[in-house]
């Protein structure tokens, strides 16, 4: 996402804090340095959005094998905890699992605005769509994120 080759239509949210050309999930890119708005993705406040997420649409099938986080960069706030969804449609998700396990995850995040947070799953698997759910958070759900994981060659 860093880098770009994920479009900024390809990256969405169920919510935006109340402006979104400043808060939007556009604003979710690893290392986002910005002159004007936010440096992160911010969900709207929790009494209108209480099951906030981001997602990013890889436009095709990847193996993912993790995320990097970080939180909103000119403020202190960010993602403590989250869980991870991957769909091949973008409609059924499935929840990434302890390995052996049917119990959703839940992923330590960030604990200050810049530090990037890498969490491997336990296991690898394939998907055109990701999504993070924040779960808990300092000060407001704010959070920039990167997925690691390769193509797969067809």
């Amino acid at each position: 996402m860093e880098d770009g080759r994920i479009p900024d239509a390809s990256i969405t949210a169920s919510s935006v804090h109340p402006n979104p050309a400043d808060f939007g999930p556009t604003r979710a890119r690893l290392n986002l340095q910005v002159t004007s708005g936010a440096a992160a993705w911010c969900s709207a406040p929790r009494a209108s959005d209480s099951n906030p997420w981001v997602q990013v649409d890889l436009g095709c099938n990847a193996t993912i094998t993790g995320v990097i986080t970080q939180g909103r960069g000119e403020h202190q706030q960010w993602v403590t905890e989250f869980k991870v969804a991957y769909s091949d449609d973008g409609q059924e998700w499935t929840d990434v699992t302890d390995d052996g396990s049917r119990t959703t995850m839940k992923f330590p995040g960030n604990s200050d605005r810049n530090t990037h947070v890498t969490t491997t799953f336990p296991k690898a698997f394939q998907a055109r769509f990701l999504r993070i759910l924040p779960t808990q958070w300092y000060k407001y759900c704010c959070m920039r994120i990167e997925v690691i994981g390769c193509t797969i060659n067809k």
